[in-house]
């Protein structure tokens, strides 16, 4: 089974901008997003985009510190669970992990 990548939202912003937001299904497989993600986005997201919500509000208000809403609450995620992000936010992600 393929990882899931969760995306930020400026990836699905993009993506929708250009006609072509099913290619993160058709590259990753299983997105992801968070309702804060979700919220930013402001649009109704694909069948396919699961909404997972972050246990670890503690990292996540840490987080907000460095980083947006969407960025940090895609970082908690990740740190609780073996998912990707996609590269648009891997490097706030690294350097906010290792903060």
């Amino acid at each position: 089974m393929p990882k899931t990548i969760i995306s930020d939202t400026s990836c699905f912003i993009i993506l929708n901008n250009i006609g072509e937001l099913g290619l993160l299904q058709k590259v990753y497989g299983h997105i992801a997003a968070t309702p804060e993600i979700a919220i930013e986005y402001g649009d109704p997201f694909p069948e396919w985009v699961e909404i997972l919500v972050v246990k670890d509000t503690y990292r996540q208000q840490l987080l907000e510190m460095q980083v947006d809403k969407g960025e940090s609450s895609a970082i908690a995620k990740i740190k609780q669970t073996n998912f990707r992000l996609s590269a648009e936010i891997e490097f706030h992600a690294l350097k906010a992990a290792n903060e």
